[in-house]
C-alpha cells in the first residue's frame, strides 16, 4: 500500500516536473523568438531607411544633372546677356537628353513663359504667368523668394501629358552688387520617364511595396509623387525626406517573404491550451490540446 501511495506521489512529481521543463522550454523560446524578431524589425527599418534615402538621393542627382544642362544660359542672362530666340533654340536644343525626360524648356522674364523650345506641341504654356497660375504661382514664388530651384508636381500639364516643373530662379546683378530677379530657366519633365531614370522599378523587384508623396502647397492635398501599386499601409514605415523647398513622405514597407515569422500569438495561444494538457507517468505529453504522444 505505501509503496504504490509512493508510486503515485513519483509520478505527480515527475508530470510536474514535466511540466514545468514544458512551461520553461515554451518561455525560453518565446524569449528567443522575441528577441530575434526585435533585431530583424530594427535591422529592417534602418534597412527601409537607407533605401528610402538613398532613393531620393537619386532623385536630386538625376533633378541637379537636368539643372546642370541649363546653367549654361543661366549663367549668360545673369551676366546681362540677351538670348534671342534662335540662341535660344539652338541651346536648347542641345539640353534635349536620349531619354526624353526633359520635355521642354522655357524662360519666364518677369515669371511670364516667353520663349519654349520646342514650340510645337507647347504652344499653350506661351504667355502664361507663373507667379499667378493658381496651380503654379505656390512653387514659383517660392523659388523666387529663396533662389533655389523648386519643384512642381506631378500634374496635367497645360500643353498636354502628366510632368513637372522645374523652377531655377534667375537673379541679375547690378555695377552696385545689387539682385534683381529677371525671371526663370523653367525645365518640363515628363514624369513617366523621370521614374524610369531613377530605376524606382528596382524597389519592387526588391520586395518593396512603397509611396512616395507630399503635400500640395496649393491646395493642401495629398499628391501621389510615385507608388507600387496598392501602397498606403498603416504598418509602413514613414521616412520624411528634404527636397529643396519641400518634403517628401517616403512609406516604405518589405514584403513578407517564405520564411516562417514567429509572433507573441504563440504564447498567448500556448496558455490557452495549457490547462488542458496532461502528462503520463513516463513523462509524455498528451491530452485534449491534440498533441500526439509519440
Amino acid at each position: 500500500m505505501r509503496i504504490r501511495y509512493e508510486n503515485k506521489i513519483n509520478a505527480k512529481t515527475d508530470s510536474i516536473s514535466g511540466a514545468s521543463a514544458v512551461f520553461s522550454y515554451f518561455f525560453l523560446v518565446e524569449l528567443c523568438t522575441v528577441f530575434l524578431y526585435q533585431n530583424q524589425l530594427k535591422e529592417a527599418k534602418l534597412k527601409a531607411d537607407y533605401t528610402a534615402q538613398t532613393t531620393i538621393g537619386r532623385v536630386k542627382s538625376q533633378l541637379n544633372h537636368y539643372l546642370a544642362e541649363s546653367n549654361l544660359m543661366k549663367h549668360m542672362i545673369e551676366a546681362g546677356y540677351t538670348v534671342d530666340d534662335e540662341e535660344f533654340s539652338v541651346l536648347s536644343s542641345l539640353m534635349q537628353d536620349d531619354q526624353n525626360v526633359i520635355k521642354a524648356h522655357e524662360l519666364a522674364k518677369d515669371g511670364i513663359i516667353t520663349q519654349i523650345y520646342p514650340m510645337s506641341g507647347n504652344e499653350a504654356a506661351l504667355g502664361l504667368n507663373m507667379l499667378e497660375h493658381p496651380a503654379r504661382k505656390q512653387e514659383a514664388r517660392l523659388a523666387k523668394e529663396s533662389g533655389e530651384y523648386t519643384i512642381a508636381g506631378p500634374f496635367k500639364l497645360q500643353q498636354g501629358g502628366i510632368g513637372a516643373l522645374l523652377f531655377d530662379p534667375i537673379y541679375t546683378t547690378d555695377a552696385n552688387g545689387d539682385q534683381t530677379f529677371w525671371g526663370f530657366s523653367i525645365l518640363v519633365l515628363d514624369w513617366e520617364s523621370f521614374l524610369n531614370e531613377i530605376e524606382l522599378d528596382t524597389l519592387e523587384k526588391a520586395g518593396y511595396i512603397y509611396e512616395i508623396w507630399k503635400i500640395s502647397p496649393a491646395t493642401g492635398e495629398h499628391v501621389s509623387i510615385a507608388h507600387s501599386g496598392n501602397s498606403r499601409r498603416s504598418d509602413a514605415m514613414e521616412v520624411l525626406c528634404t527636397v529643396p523647398n519641400d518634403t517628401w513622405h517616403f512609406e516604405i514597407f518589405m514584403r513578407r517573404s517564405g520564411r516562417f515569422y514567429f509572433s507573441f500569438f504563440s504564447s498567448s495561444r500556448f496558455l490557452e491550451i495549457s490547462p488542458h494538457l496532461c502528462f503520463t507517468q513516463s513523462g509524455d505529453l498528451c491530452g485534449s490540446c491534440g498533441v500526439l504522444n509519440r
